[in-house]
């Protein structure tokens, strides 16, 4: 049943929906930078491997990636290191908090 949704959602073209204000707590930094990935993610899903969209998408389902930067940051690591990306993007959580911690 899992592996059905995954194929779906891999397969469809549309961008899977997350909760941006949850995940960004109000921050308006945080905000932005969604609002950017989004739009961009948004434009090109479509275009991204059905292999790399399984593969996000079931990061998002795991609990992994609850912001379009993470995944559009998932996207560009199976891209570029392929199979090998998946595996990298597998063993840990692909968490901004440090990033945005950083910035402040």
């Amino acid at each position: 049943m899992i592996a059905a949704f995954l194929l779906s959602q891999a397969l469809s073209p549309a961008l899977p929906a997350l909760d941006s204000a949850s995940a960004c707590a109000n921050d308006q930094a945080c905000l932005t930078r969604e609002a950017g990935a989004h739009a961009r993610l948004a434009e090109g899903w479509a275009g991204q491997p059905a292999a790399a969209r399984a593969h996000c998408t079931a990061k998002i389902m795991a609990g992994d990636i609850d912001q379009y930067a993470g995944l559009e940051a998932c996207l560009v690591i199976y891209r570029v290191l392929g199979d090998q990306g998946a595996d990298e993007t597998t063993q840990a959580r692909i968490d901004l908090a440090p990033v945005i911690a950083e910035r402040n």
